[in-house]
């Protein structure tokens, strides 16, 4: 089945972790940006391209030299695409992004700080 699960996308992210295709430093500048991106969310308007650009642009920058890395790598960004997007329809269904709730961007960053600190033999 393709449908895009929280799961699959933990499960695939560890493992372009722990096999080194993607540096451990995309999650700390992801953080790092989340806070400038977060603007893109806010409001009814929100716009979802600029953050996926700079989530596709960090993944590629982290990405270790390789042909096959470049393709797992640019496939992962487009699961994580399609998964932020779905987060994204959640919280407009809910009218708006409560302030107390944790945005799809957040979300995201949190899902992918677990399954990198997995990914990186954290749970053993």
């Amino acid at each position: 089945e393709n449908r895009i699960t929280t799961i699959k996308i933990m499960t695939a992210f560890k493992e372009l972790i722990r096999d080194g295709v993607i540096s451990p430093g995309f999650v700390h500048d992801l953080e790092n940006e989340r806070l400038a991106l977060s603007v893109f969310e806010e409001g009814t308007a929100s716009d979802s391209r600029p953050i996926l650009s700079e989530v596709k642009r960090l993944i590629s920058r982290h990405t270790k030299e390789g042909n096959d890395n470049k393709k797992k790598s640019g496939d992962f960004a487009s699961r994580l695409g399609g998964w932020y997007d779905l987060l994204t329809n959640e919280a407009r269904k809910q009218k708006s992004i409560d302030e107390k709730e944790r945005s799809p961007l957040q979300q995201l960053t949190d899902l992918l700080k677990v399954a990198q600190f997995i990914g990186q033999g954290g749970a053993r």
